[in-house]
């Protein structure tokens, strides 16, 4: 028989506003810190009216759904739920999980895509000028995204879904390059090395690791110095 003893806490109701997703809290702090708010802002196409949500309003809760583990549209409802954590990271005024959706299709449908790059592109300059590593090892290959959608198409593993291409390094945990692509197209590994060294700041040398599999012939393989 289990011996009972008395537990040294009491549990009661309270009326304040708690979260169970506090960590998230420090998540948004640091990327307001970094200044990506006003990146946002500035590259991501403005409101129709003043009435309107910014494009922060928007990507602000996406943000913190991703971090927090989500991967649907309607985990978003986590972070609109919880009023804790809305309270703690300034999440006064958020749009609708069908909102935050339409806008999404819109932004893919005009040129939201590339102003969301110039972002990106800000934010890694922005890391590789504070990063005191010069030698970068880059990396390139598709990644395979599973998906129900009727857009999608066979990969080669026998799965429908996406086959976007990824270019980060093995020493810094950013991703320089990306293009969203279709479960059955190939190629385009050698224009996504070259838009890397495009985008790597002067003075960090880098070299390219090749996929063993690829079928990718570049003599100039080794080591690069990026220079004005």
């Amino acid at each position: 028989m289990i011996a009972q003893k008395q537990l040294r806490f009491k549990v009661s109701l309270t009326s304040e506003e708690i979260t169970a997703h506090s960590g998230l809290a420090f998540y948004s702090e640091f990327i307001d810190r970094i200044g990506l708010k006003e990146l946002i802002n500035t590259y991501m196409p403005k409101p129709g009216s003043n009435r309107g949500y910014n494009a922060w309003q928007y990507i602000h809760p996406i943000l913190l759904m991703l971090i927090g583990g989500g991967s649907h549209i309607e985990d978003l409802r986590e972070i609109i739920n919880d009023y804790g954590l809305r309270r703690l990271t300034g999440l006064n005024r958020i749009p609708s999980t069908s909102t935050i959706g339409d806008w999404i299709r819109r932004q893919g449908n005009h040129n939201g895509c590339e102003c969301i790059n110039k972002v990106i592109d800000e934010t890694n300059k922005w890391y590789f000028e504070t990063s005191s590593i010069n030698e970068l090892t880059l990396w390139s290959d598709p990644s395979i995204i599973e998906a129900e959608k009727e857009s999608a198409k066979m990969t080669y593993k026998g799965v429908r879904g996406y086959r976007p291409v990824i270019t980060t390094f093995k020493e810094i945990p950013i991703i320089i390059y990306h293009e969203f692509r279709n479960g059955n197209e190939h190629g385009g590994l050698l224009r996504a090395i070259e838009a890397a060294f495009e985008k790597v700041s002067e003075g960090k040398r880098i070299k390219v690791a090749v996929p063993v599999r690829s079928k990718l012939h570049v003599p100039e393989i080794g080591y690069f110095l990026i220079t004005g």
